[in-house]
């Protein structure tokens, strides 16, 4: 459904990957208002652009999307290695609590990290202590 409700709103696709950008590009960043700014324009655009989405279901995917990039407080993503390259793994933060249909009990953080031979999530439940489930 998700792929779908992206391929066909490419307005509010594209819309999504700006967010991100803006959220944590160092070039596309400079100073916190800048980027606060920047990304409450952007979660505006995306709220106006829902308004012509007429399937409810491509709506409610489209709202997820970006409630969860909101969401993310930290990643790794535009980091790269020594070499200069992108490095191999993902890793991404998310506040949990913030998103209504995440179901209880919600975590105070997941992390997620993805790699070619690893895959996981950490999960805490408070800003100490944590529970990690076996890595897949």
């Amino acid at each position: 459904m998700q792929e779908e409700a992206l391929r066909e709103h490419s307005v509010v696709a594209r819309a999504l990957l700006s967010l991100f950008y803006a959220k944590f590009d160092p070039a596309d960043g400079g100073a916190a208002a800048k980027r606060e700014a920047a990304v409450k324009e952007l979660v505006d655009k995306i709220d106006r652009a829902l308004q012509d989405v007429a399937s409810l279901d491509h709506d409610r995917a489209l709202r997820r999307l970006s409630l969860l990039i909101q969401a993310i407080k930290r990643t790794n993503y535009f980091q790269t290695g020594e070499d200069g390259e992108s490095k191999p793994y993902i890793s991404i933060k998310i506040a949990s609590r913030e998103l209504a249909d995440v179901p209880a009990p919600k975590p105070y953080r997941e992390i997620f990290v993805w790699a070619p031979h690893v895959e996981g999530a950490h999960l805490r439940f408070g800003p100490r202590g944590a529970w990690r489930p076996a890595l897949v």
